[in-house]
């Protein structure tokens, strides 16, 4: 006896509207600038050339470089506007993310007769769940929040000039090298 092959019954989905994947186009190509402009911070901080904090960024996503640049703002710059400038940035390149990752890894759909999409991304039932209608418009909104911050970002990066804190001699030459630890040993 022959089994009859299993059909698979597939819905038919409409593709999305140009509009539609131009402004998802733009969240990730903006997100994509956004992520290159923190690693520009990163190198400010450090004072090292542009390319030179592909060293320690390389393979890292951004939620890591965030943590790093705040990190990093909050150990090595002094306090002031400078540094709380740079905190609100990495404050609003936070609150858009969630924005940003449902955009770019949801799958899209396209209601029927509607200038909205439906975005569903994870499984249903599951913590993490969304299923969401957006306009263009307001995938573009969220392109234009992106870039916005990067422009701030950049801004900070190319143009202030943050003061390191000053570390006092004694403790730059305090380094945990083996010399030293056998000083500190016999006092």
């Amino acid at each position: 006896m022959t089994k009859k092959p299993h059909r698979i019954r597939m819905k038919l989905i409409r593709p999305l509207p140009d509009e539609h994947l131009k402004a998802i186009a733009r969240v990730i190509i903006n997100w994509s600038g956004l992520d290159v402009s923190v690693d520009l911070a990163i190198s400010k901080i450090l004072r090292v050339h542009d390319g030179a904090q592909a060293a320690v960024t390389i393979g890292i996503g951004l939620p890591y470089k965030l943590d790093m640049l705040e990190g990093l703002a909050l150990t090595s710059l002094h306090t002031g506007p400078i540094r709380d400038e740079l905190l609100e940035i990495i404050a609003d390149i936070r609150r858009v993310q969630a924005d940003r990752n449902f955009i770019a890894h949801a799958h899209w759909a396209k209601s029927s007769g509607r200038e909205r999409v439906y975005g569903y991304l994870g499984r249903k039932n599951t913590q993490g769940y969304r299923a969401e209608q957006w306009t263009a418009d307001q995938i573009l909104k969220i392109a234009s929040g992106i870039i916005e911050i990067e422009s701030r970002l950049l801004t900070w990066a190319t143009y202030r000039k943050p003061r390191r804190k000053h570390v006092p001699w004694r403790e730059r030459l305090a380094s945990p090298t083996p010399k030293n630890r056998r000083k500190a040993s016999r006092e």
